[in-house]
């Protein structure tokens, strides 16, 4: 009866263990990455790894949690207009979450638009006017709405401003060339106007 010397089958035994971890290894980085909570999403952005934090953010199972991941992430990564976008879109489904209302003010202060700004500041103070007199976030929200709409309210003068300057400067810069024009018209007709007004040689 032949029998294979221990020193193979110890052999065998550990190939086949190397072959495992690697396979499991290799199956752990490609799998995508999965967050169990909102924790691990500020985790990845405090890290400043906002690619590995949008994926975390998207693999959340919970509707609102994910909308305020998303909303975290964009923030953290100072793309303001994204966080708008993504705390309009969770407040689309959850309308009476005051957290989302006042991240959406705030980006779109942070993106230095007064008109957005100034709609979302207005939402925000419908939102935390409902809310109960004895919830504790009341007065910090009703602090923030304050001090956002004074910022929304510079941002709509500084932009109307701007505005009206670029006008003045339009007309100014209309009339000047219509100014030109008319010079240049003149200009051309008046040594018409001088050779017709002299007189006709005499012939006599």
């Amino acid at each position: 009866m032949n029998t294979q010397p221990p020193s193979t089958d110890r052999a065998r035994v550990e190939w086949r263990t190397r072959v495992f971890v690697a396979g499991f290894a290799l199956c752990g980085t490609a799998a995508p990455l999965c967050a169990q909570s909102f924790a691990d999403v500020r985790t990845s952005v405090a890290a400043g790894d906002y690619r590995a934090a949008r994926e975390l953010a998207l693999s959340l199972a919970d509707p609102l949690e994910r909308a305020r991941a998303l909303v975290w992430v964009d923030y953290g990564a100072r793309d303001y207009d994204g966080a708008w976008r993504e705390a309009g879109g969770g407040l689309a489904s959850a309308p009476r979450d005051p957290w989302l209302a006042e991240r959406r003010a705030a980006a779109a202060l942070a993106g230095r638009s007064g008109v957005r700004a100034a709609e979302a500041v207005e939402e925000l103070a419908a939102l935390v006017r409902e809310l109960p007199a004895d919830d504790p976030t009341r007065a910090d929200l009703e602090a923030n709405v304050e001090t956002y709409r004074g910022l929304a309210d510079a941002l709509v003068r500084t932009a109307t401003a701007g505005a009206a300057a670029r006008d003045r400067a339009r007309w100014t810069a209309l009339g000047l060339l219509a100014g030109a024009v008319l010079l240049v018209g003149w200009a051309l007709r008046a040594p018409r106007q001088r050779i017709s007004s002299r007189p006709e040689p005499s012939r006599e």
